[in-house]
């Protein structure tokens, strides 16, 4: 990388929340969302990557009758997210992405599960925290389970 382009990309890289994607027309949400965004933080497009962190998985027990998603707030901003049955595996590498969207009002997660290469099947817990999150009322998705969440 040139030395020019290094200095305007390293300031980039300390942002803790950049806006991010295309939200479309701004026509699909004009009778719930409000048309100016100036106070909207550090995601002032509506879009913003969250933090995540405290990743822990494990294979789900039989005798255990959770399933699904659920998610509790932690604070001002952070969510402790748990996903029981999330997905089959065994014993990957796991990493979590989320994705909040103030105007449509959803905080979409995305896991990448990869190098498992144990010799167990079982389906996996996966339990981790959501952090710089903008207040409100979301609703949480991830593996095609999703669950009402408040964000404080």
């Amino acid at each position: 990388m040139r030395p020019f382009l290094l200095a305007f990309a390293l300031p980039l890289l300390a942002v803790r929340c950049t806006p991010t994607g295309d939200l479309g027309p701004a026509d699909d949400t004009a009778d719930t969302q409000p048309d100016d965004t100036a106070g909207m933080g550090p995601c002032e497009s509506g879009l913003c990557q969250l933090t995540v962190g405290a990743i822990d998985y494990g294979c789900h027990q039989p005798d255990d009758p959770q399933a699904g998603l659920r998610a509790t707030s932690a604070g001002a901003g952070t969510l402790e997210v748990a996903h029981w049955m999330a997905q089959p595996g065994c014993c990957p590498t796991l990493a979590v992405f989320a994705l909040q969207d103030l105007r449509h009002g959803t905080i979409e997660v995305t896991y990448d599960a990869s190098d498992d290469d144990c010799e167990c099947e079982c389906e996996l817990d996966f339990f981790y925290t959501l952090s710089d999150a903008q207040p409100g009322t979301f609703t949480l998705t991830a593996n095609g389970d999703s669950a009402s969440v408040t964000v404080e």
